[in-house]
This record gives C-alpha cells, structure tokens and sequence, in this order.
C-alpha cells in the first residue's frame, strides 16, 4: 500500500472582514400618528435631523429606521460597530420603509407602517410623540437607481 503526502500550503485564517462604511443617523422625532387602517399606521416623523436623510429624487426613496430595545437604555444615535463587537443581543431592530411623503419646507416625512403586534421590532399605536427613531440615510437602490436622478449609479451625464 502506498502513502501519499499532502504537498498542499497550509490553510490560513481567513482574510479580515473589510471595515464596515460608517452610515449617518438622523435622530428624528414622531411628530403625529394617523391610523390609516385597523393594521397601518402612518408616521410622520421630523426634527432637526431631517437635514441628515440624504434626500434624493428617485421615486423609491426609503430609510431605515433603527428600532432599540426601550429596556436597553440605549439612546440614538447609535454606535452600531461597539454594539456590533460588544453587545450583540443589544443591536436595534433595522426596518426598511418607503418614505411615502417628504415635505421639505416643514422637514418631515411620512412613512407607512404595518402593526403586526407588539415588541420592538413593531410600531406601536401606543408610541407617545416624543419617542425617537433614527433613521439612517441610504443611498438609492432599485429600478431608479439607473437614471440619471441618483449620481454615480450609473447615471450617465
């Protein structure tokens, strides 16, 4: 019976993550609520970090609110990367919606919301008006991510 050396190099660790992109949050306050239907609700959410949403004109605008824990103590914005490395189980809930409304002369926005139950990944009809959501600003995505609205996303000059 012959043997066989493996001539193979040894494994190595895998390569480090590359850094994450450092993503702005806008702190922004729910300044009115109106029940659309028994399961939606629409926010309308503003304050002084409406200047921080990164506005574009695609016509699938959106943000992504970060929803913590009200029992954590956490209090926005967020450092997502020292939560990330040191309390995982402490990392705000990330929600995608639409903005359905952006009205910039008195800088708020309006977003639907559908009210699946309670917890803090869900919003609560209870939510009182002062409680705050940041909203992270994010770039264009999608179909109109292609024209020549959103810079640099394959918008042609």
């Amino acid at each position: 019976m012959q043997t066989t050396t493996d001539t193979s190099p040894p494994a190595t660790a895998p390569a480090a993550r590359p850094a994450r992109r450092k993503q702005n949050q806008a702190v922004l306050e729910v300044q009115g609520k109106t029940r659309i239907s028994p399961r939606l609700l629409r926010l309308t959410l503003g304050g002084e970090g409406y200047a921080e949403l990164n506005r574009n004109q695609s016509t699938d605008a959106y943000v992504k609110l970060l929803i913590a824990d009200p029992s954590s103590g956490l209090q926005p914005p967020y450092d997502m990367d020292g939560l990330r490395e040191n309390s995982p189980e402490l990392m705000p809930a990330r929600r995608t919606y639409t903005v359905r409304r952006w009205d910039d002369e008195k800088q708020l926005i309006e977003i639907d919301v559908v009210l699946h139950g309670e917890g803090r990944t869900t919003a609560s009809p209870r939510a009182g008006p002062t409680r705050r959501f940041p909203a992270t600003a994010s770039p264009c995505r999608g179909p109109a991510a292609r024209t020549p609205l959103c810079p640099g996303r394959g918008a042609t000059s």
